[in-house]
């Protein structure tokens, strides 16, 4: 087990996929490479099957996080979806299941999610609570939660996967 080189404290509210991502952006280390290192690697230890760590992950990945980021366990854990199990979504069997559940599968938005432009601009970070389908508004900002990005149009699509 090997810890990340440098240290990036995540910003209050910020999603796992959102600290990858700007881990990767910040330091320039590939998005995988930050994802090997916090062993995320799905079972079959490729990237590709890593799925969807942002959700929930094993008490075993948590500890390997935890160690390679320096983050607390309990911090990590604020930073899943999981987190909200029970009150924005239903709990089911495995966390994941509630992306295959297609009732809910506008709840959780996991690859893409609208975004409050003030925020990213202030602190670059993806935060958790964008990625429940019925967030709105930005309560810091008292703004709308945009789409697409208001000069360009582009949709941060990959946004969450380190694009």
């Amino acid at each position: 087990m090997r810890t990340l080189p440098l240290r990036l404290v995540p910003v209050e509210g910020e999603s796992l996929p959102g600290y990858v991502a700007r881990y990767s952006d910040t330091y320039k280390f590939p998005p995988g490479d930050v994802i090997t290192a916090l062993g995320l690697l799905g079972s079959d230890q490729r990237i590709h099957c890593a799925g969807h760590y942002g959700i929930s992950l094993s008490p075993r990945q948590l500890k390997h996080a935890a160690f390679a980021t320096g983050i607390a366990v309990e911090v990590l854990g604020r930073m899943l979806l999981d987190r909200y199990a029970g009150r924005a979504f239903e709990r089911t069997a495995t966390a994941t299941d509630v992306l295959a559940d297609a009732v809910q599968a506008h709840e959780v938005l996991t690859r893409s999610s609208k975004f409050c432009p003030h925020c990213l601009r202030e602190h670059g970070a993806w935060l958790l609570c964008w990625q429940l389908g019925w967030s709105a508004v930005c309560p810091e900002h008292r703004a709308l939660l945009a789409r697409c990005c208001s000069a360009c149009g582009t949709v941060p699509k990959r946004m969450l996967r380190g694009a």
